[in-house]
């Protein structure tokens, strides 16, 4: 009956620091989710492409810069209706 106690009082000890360590887990991951996702100070930043000083609608309406775009993807991918699709 000994060894009993022992053994379930080092199964409490072990379920108590599991759920320690998952803990620090959880709030490490949850911190650097919102570190990532903050507004003001964020490590992933919002694309922005200009070529030749051009914004998008202005590329879009660029006939050398279709053709150079639809050679470029035509080996891997297609394009249609001013969409590619790879």
């Amino acid at each position: 009956m000994g060894t009993v106690i022992i053994l379930d009082h080092e199964r409490r000890k072990m379920d108590r620091y599991t759920k320690f360590i998952l803990t620090v887990i959880a709030v490490g991951i949850l911190t650097l989710n919102v570190q990532l996702f903050k507004d003001d100070i964020s490590i992933i930043t919002n694309a922005k492409a200009e070529v030749d000083g051009m914004d998008y609608n202005e590329l879009r309406r660029d006939r050398d810069f279709k053709r150079a775009v639809r050679r470029v993807v035509s080996g891997y991918c297609y394009v249609d209706g001013g969409y590619v699709y790879c």
